[in-house]
């Protein structure tokens, strides 16, 4: 996990106010995550962290690519991911749940780790439908899943349920 060093931002001998960091992520990041659905990718990472005396707030602009299967044909490719998030980081030494956007630290800290953070949320920049562009799905899948298509005809409909095709609704 050495690799994941580098999304490191060491805070303690930055002034306040806004500071801006960029990350780039490969392949190579992506290896670093047990189970990923992501193997491939090339982002880029701008983050702006705004520092004052109670908390830092981290915002993230993500825009890259990852390569994902299609969920029509199952072929692998390139889809185009952008989003922004934001993560706000508090310091204290109760016990506390983190959430999803909150992050406590202990006083003493004096750097924070982002790549479990940049990981969501280039997950979450991911549309939960995945498909090739207009015709560019692989032909040989599409004619194969048109083959076992199941069509429904009109004839075969059933007459219990004819009637309440005639139904108007006001």
């Amino acid at each position: 996990m050495k690799h994941l060093d580098q999304y490191s931002v060491s805070f303690t001998g930055l002034s306040l106010g806004r500071h801006a960091f960029t990350f780039e992520v490969d392949h190579s990041f992506f290896a670093c995550f047990e189970h990923s659905e992501i193997t491939e990718g090339k982002l880029t990472i701008g983050v702006e962290l705004e520092k004052s005396s109670a908390m830092l707030e981290f915002f993230f602009h993500i825009e890259g690519t990852v390569k994902v299967p299609c969920d029509v044909c199952t072929e692998d490719f390139d889809l185009a991911v952008e989003g922004d998030e934001k993560l706000i980081v508090k310091f204290g030494e109760e016990e506390y749940d983190n959430t999803d956007d909150i992050v406590i630290l202990a006083p003493g800290e004096h750097e924070i780790n982002l790549a479990q953070q940049i990981y969501e949320f280039i997950n979450l920049a991911i549309p939960a439908r995945r498909v090739h562009p207009e015709g560019e799905c692989d032909p040989e899948m599409l004619a194969r899943i048109e083959k076992y298509r199941v069509k429904n005809d009109e004839d075969d409909s059933d007459p219990r349920w004819d009637m309440l095709k005639n139904i108007k609704l006001n």
